[in-house]
C-alpha cells in the first residue's frame, strides 16, 4: 500500500520503489542456506527473538531516511536478512514438529500473514491519514517488534538438543582426544557442503519444487508490491484498494484452515490441489490484466489470494513429502537463493512496464504465464513416478 506514497515522497519512479520491495525479500533468500546452521547452533527460539528485534528497528530507523537510496539500505541489509533467517527456521520447526496433521499445522503458521492482509491496509491507511509516511513506519516497526515475544515462546518450549555433543574419553585425556581430530581443508570443505547441503543441488526431485516454489513466491509477491498502484491506475482509490485486500485477506485465512482439513482427512491429495490452484491461480493473474471494475477486481483478488494461500501451504507439505524432514532446512534455504535471484532480476519489471506504458496489463499477463511453470515439474515428476 506505501509505494504509491514513497513513491511521491522520494520523487522518483514506481520501478525504483518496487525493486527496493523485491530486493528486500532477496536480501532474505540469499541468507536462507545459513538458517539451519544458525538454528542448530543457538536454537529457533534465540533466531526468531534477534530476527524480530533487527526486523522492528530496521523498519524504525526506515522512518528517518530522507532519500530512497537510504531507504534501500536500510531496509534490504537489516530488514531483508532477518525476515529471510526467521522464515527459513519457522517453516523448519513445522515440518520437524508435526508428522500429523502437517497440513493442519503449516496452515496455522501462515494465519498471520491472512491476518496481517485483513488488518493491515486499513490500519495503515489510518497511520498513513494521522501520522504521515514516517510515522507509519515508527508503528509498524513497533509492532514488527513483537516478533521477539513469540521467538521467546518458542524458546521456552524448546528441548536442548545434545545429539551433536561429543562425549569424552573415558581417560579424560583431552589433549589426546584433540590431536587425533585433525583438520583438513578437505574436511573442512566437506563440513560446509554438509551444513549448508549442497547434496540437494545434484537431486532433481529438488530442482523440480524449486521451481514450484519460486515461480508461485514471485508472483504473488509482485501481486502484493503492485496490486494497490494497479487498482489506482484504473480509477480506484487507496481506500478501495485497501477494502479489496482486506476482503481478499480473510478468503486467505480460510483457505489455509480449509487445506488442512482436506489433506490431512485424505478427501484430496495435496499434488492434485496443487494442481488445481496454480491453474487458478495463474487464470486471475490473467484476467486481472483486463479487469477494471471495483467488484472485478474484488473477485479477482479473493481468487489469487485464496488459492495462493492454500498453494503456499500445499507446497510445503509436497516439499516435506518428496524430500524428507531432514532436508526441510537446507531446500528452504536454497529456494530462497533462487527466489532471491528472480526477484533481483524482474521484481521492478511491473513497475518498469507501467512507467513506459501507462498500463500493468502487460506485467499481469507475464505474472500470469510465470505462475504456470510449476505445471512443467509436476508432469514431470508424474511422468518418472516421483509422485
Amino acid at each position: 500500500m506505501m509505494l504509491p506514497i514513497l513513491r511521491d515522497q522520494f520523487a522518483t519512479e514506481t520501478w525504483i520503489i518496487g525493486w527496493i520491495i523485491s530486493l528486500v525479500d532477496a536480501v532474505g533468500g540469499v541468507s536462507g542456506p545459513l538458517a539451519g546452521f544458525l538454528s542448530k547452533q543457538f536454537g529457533t527460539g534465540v533466531i526468531i527473538m534477534a530476527c524480530g528485534g533487527v526486523f522492528g528497528l530496521a523498519l524504525i530507523a526506515a522512518s528517518f531516511v530522507t532519500t530512497a537510496t537510504q531507504l534501500a539500505i536500510t531496509l534490504i541489509l537489516f530488514a531483508g536478512i532477518s525476515s529471510g533467517l526467521s522464515a527459513v527456521v519457522v517453516k523448519d520447526t513445522v515440518g520437524r514438529c508435526f508428522g500429523k496433521n502437517l497440513a493442519t499445522a503449516t496452515g496455522i503458521s501462515y494465519t498471520g500473514g491472512s491476518i496481517g492482509m485483513i488488518v493491515f491496509p486499513p490500519l495503515i491507511q489510518l497511520f498513513l491519514s494521522s501520522y504521515g509516511w514516517r510515522g507509519t513506519m515508527l508503528l509498524i516497526g513497533g509492532i514488527s517488534m513483537h516478533l521477539a515475544v513469540c521467538g521467546a515462546l518458542i524458546l521456552r518450549a524448546e528441548i536442548p538438543e545434545i545429539a551433536n555433543y561429543q562425549q569424552l574419553p573415558e581417560n579424560g585425556l583431552l589433549a589426546t582426544h584433540t590431536e587425533n581430530q585433525k583438520w583438513s581443508c578437505g574436511t573442512f570443505w566437506k563440513n560446509v557442503f554438509k551444513i549448508l547441503q549442497v547434496s540437494l543441488l545434484c537431486d532433481f526431485r529438488y530442482w523440480s519444487m524449486a521451481a514450484m516454489v519460486c515461480s508461485t513466491l514471485i508472483c504473488y509477491d509482485m501481486w502484493i508490491i503492485y496490486f494497490v498502484s494497479q487498482a489506482q491506475s484504473k480509477g480506484i482509490s487507496i481506500g478501495e484498494a485497501a477494502t479489496i485486500v482486506a476482503i481478499a485477506g480473510i478468503f486467505s485465512l480460510a483457505a489455509r484452515v480449509i487445506q488442512g482439513f482436506l489433506i490431512d482427512r485424505g478427501i484430496i491429495s495435496p499434488w492434485i490441489s496443487v494442481v488445481i490452484s496454480v491453474n487458478i491461480c495463474s487464470a486471475s493473474y490473467f484476467a486481472s490484466a483486463w479487469l477494471a471494475s471495483y467488484w472485478t477486481l474484488m473477485v479477482s483478488s479473493i481468487l489469487i489470494l485464496f488459492f495462493d494461500a492454500a498453494l503456499t501451504c500445499m507446497l510445503d507439505v509436497c516439499t516435506k513429502e518428496l524430500l524428507g524432514v531432514n532436508l526441510l532446512a537446507g531446500a528452504y534455504g536454497w529456494f530462497g537463493i533462487k527466489t532471491a535471484t528472480l526477484r533481483i532480476i524482474i521484481g521492478f519489471l511491473p513497475g518498469l512496464i507501467y512507467d513506459i506504458t501507462g498500463s500493468y496489463q502487460a506485467a499481469f499477463i507475464i505474472i500470469g504465464f510465470i505462475q504456470l511453470v510449476p505445471m512443467i515439474p509436476l508432469l514431470m515428476l508424474k511422468y518418472l513416478k516421483y509422485i
